[in-house]
């Protein structure tokens, strides 16, 4: 008889998942944009690419959740809303989900998950405004894959789901200056000795030009010839700066130009990688949302700032209000606090996620705006909710932190004034928002 000892080391095969066709009807999209329906069997089905009250025929690929994934093979009865795709990668890769889909059905797609996503936290009765939607060909900043080979270097995005890289000479999404530069950022990659084995390249088009972050799978070293290489390359194609990432440290190897943002009329030089809105036209809306919602306020704080993308544009608001701004990233605020000196703007190093202000503090202020990352903001929302702050609000790039941080806002006393949905990851499920809340007294 076997002992325990050995019953209990003895491995248990994992079931090998058989893949079979499947023809279900779309009845809805996922958080992810993927179809879902019901196939016979009363299985769900997730089918990529797919939209409501198509009949789509696949396989099933793999169980997914209490679901099974499945790949779409044709489509039996389209939608209205679909649509031909407007780039030749679309389903190879995984940088866009959703171009089969009309612009106008994914506006309304968007504020329909935002809406639903509150109302799950009892959110409701408040106005959602439409969506604003950013349009393709504006993307200032895009993450790049790239495997250097013996023929060729790939250089593109990963495809869904996968480590596999799809070779792009194209991207509809990026600005003209972004589109302009795949061709030299291509070669350029090809060339590193240090980056032979591949990894991600990071550009940014700045003021003065293209900001290029290089980050090797290996935390490959450059050698002396790369980095003559680098410089020459800089100067040939007016690239503001190059930087190398090995280890997690960054390396600034040659900044010809300061890597400037503009933030209202204010230049700021910002840190290598930090955290941009994608795009100049994303940024923009959502600067005016939030600064519209202030209008009048004398005194506000601006948490989550990063390098001042609505620090600099609230201070040059016609009552030239008093602006804190305080995040955790030291390097961002640094920048910023350099780019505003001279100006009502005071500038704190602080990890809010952590330490947020206390209600008495924030008792000193009109208004608050917040942005923080996925994660959200609860410790700063359970203060905010005690304090007696006028208006608050909150913008976000996760729909589902962002109803958890509003409940508390609502159970401590505030009123949702409008919500509105903002898609600037163009043919992505992806999406933002700006919340305005108003309490009137304690």
């Amino acid at each position: 008889m076997p002992s325990h000892h050995n019953r209990r080391n003895r491995k248990s095969k994992k079931p090998q998942f058989t893949s079979h066709p499947v023809e279900v009807e779309i009845t809805r999209l996922g958080a992810g944009g993927d179809g879902i329906g019901t196939d016979n069997k009363g299985r769900i089905i997730y089918m990529p690419y797919s939209l409501p009250g198509e009949i789509a025929v696949g396989k099933t690929i793999a169980k997914r959740g209490e679901g099974i994934a499945a790949k779409l093979e044709s489509i039996q009865q389209p939608s209205k809303n679909r649509v031909n795709q407007k780039c030749d990668y679309f389903g190879q890769c995984g940088g866009c989900s959703m171009q089969h889909m009309a612009d106008g059905a994914i506006s309304d797609w968007k504020r329909e998950t935002l809406t639903k996503t509150l109302h799950q936290k009892g959110l409701d009765d408040f106005p959602i405004n439409p969506t604003k939607s950013i349009p393709a060909g504006t993307r200032r900043r895009a993450r790049f894959a790239v495997k250097p080979t013996q023929n060729k270097c790939v250089f593109g995005f990963n495809s869904p789901f996968s480590k596999q890289i799809v070779d792009i000479e194209t991207c509809p999404l990026l600005s003209p200056k972004l589109s302009e530069a795949l061709s030299i950022l291509r070669q350029l990659s090809g060339s590193i000795e240090g980056f032979s084995m591949g990894g991600d390249v990071q550009a940014t088009e700045t003021q003065n030009g293209l900001d290029i972050l290089f980050v090797p799978n290996n935390n490959g070293e450059l050698t002396l010839h790369d980095r003559e290489n680098l410089i020459e390359f800089a100067n040939q194609h007016q690239v503001a700066r190059i930087a190398w990432e090995n280890d997690g440290w960054v390396e600034p190897v040659c900044a010809l130009l300061p890597a400037d943002i503009k933030f209202a009329q204010t230049d700021v030089a910002v840190p290598i990688g930090a955290f941009l809105q994608p795009s100049q036209a994303g940024q923009d809306i959502l600067v005016d949302l939030v600064c519209k919602a202030v209008s009048g306020a004398k005194k506000i704080a601006d948490l989550y700032c990063g390098c001042g993308t609505f620090t600099l544009p609230l201070a040059a608001l016609p009552q030239k209000p008093i602006i804190h701004a305080a995040d955790g990233l030291e390097d961002q605020v640094s920048a910023m606090r350099k780019a505003v000196a001279g100006q009502k703007i005071t500038v704190e190093s602080i990890d809010l996620a952590k330490n947020p202000p206390s209600s008495d503090e924030l008792n000193t202020f009109d208004a608050v705006v917040f942005d923080p990352p996925r994660a959200g903001a609860q410790r700063l929302a359970e203060n905010l909710a005690w304090s007696n702050v006028e208006t608050i609000v909150a913008v976000s790039c996760n729909p589902a932190t962002l109803a958890r941080d509003l409940r508390i806002l609502v159970d401590g006393g505030y009123e949702i004034v409008e919500a509105t949905p903002v898609d600037q990851f163009t043919w992505s499920a992806h999406l933002e928002a700006v919340v305005v809340l108003k309490r009137e007294s304690l």
